[in-house]
């Protein structure tokens, strides 16, 4: 039982919880640091908002270090990202060239013994790998359509201005796309390095 504001921080620590948002931020640093250093010339990716999302899904958090088949590092660093922040609250772990390792980095809300972790890194492995299998089937679906199937938009219309044809999404596409080169013609002509396979 809490008797006082001021005892409220050590009464939940001893029932194994932290109030302090700084100190669970700094602790899962901390330990993000410390299971990323059993990797050789590895690091944990930055990834800021994650990061708050953690702290305020946990009040005990601890870290665990899996790995995934180095099969799926085929598929764009992209998805892969996608698929361990946005869908397992996972982070990336990448090595010294910046490239993605085969590892990632989970934030829980507990404690456990060797045996309890070994339990907890096989099921979010079995998870992680399930979604790496959707997105590769997704993104080999995507791949193999031809582009004049975006024509099948040309139907498909989300506004009708007066005394004008209605606008359709393949109208929209057409006219984002004619912009995303104009930007990538002025930064070619800055000499700036950018990926040219969405254009």
């Amino acid at each position: 039982m809490i008797g006082a504001p001021k005892s409220l921080c050590g009464g939940v620590a001893r029932s194994e919880g932290c109030v302090d948002v700084f100190e669970r931020r700094q602790s899962i640093r901390k330990a993000l640091d410390k299971a990323t250093k059993t990797v050789a010339g590895a690091k944990w990716r930055e990834d800021e908002a994650l990061i708050e999302t953690v702290v305020h899904l946990t009040e005990w958090p601890s870290v665990i270090l899996g790995d995934f088949e180095a099969e799926y590092l085929a598929l764009p660093e992209e998805v892969l990202v996608t698929v361990m922040r946005d869908h397992q609250k996972y982070f990336a772990i990448e090595g010294a060239d910046g490239k993605l390792l085969p590892h990632f980095l989970a934030v829980m809300n507990i404690e456990v013994d060797a045996e309890g972790e070994a339990i907890i890194r096989h099921g979010n492995a079995r998870v992680l790998r399930a979604r790496f299998k959707d997105a590769r089937f997704f993104w080999r679906w995507i791949r193999r359509r031809r582009c004049p199937a975006r024509r099948e938009f040309e139907s498909v219309t989300f506004f009708r201005p007066p005394k004008s044809e209605p606008w359709s999404y393949h109208w929209k596409t057409e006219k984002n796309l004619a912009v995303a080169r104009r930007l990538a013609e002025i930064v070619k002509a800055a000499s700036v390095a950018f990926d040219e396979v969405a254009l």
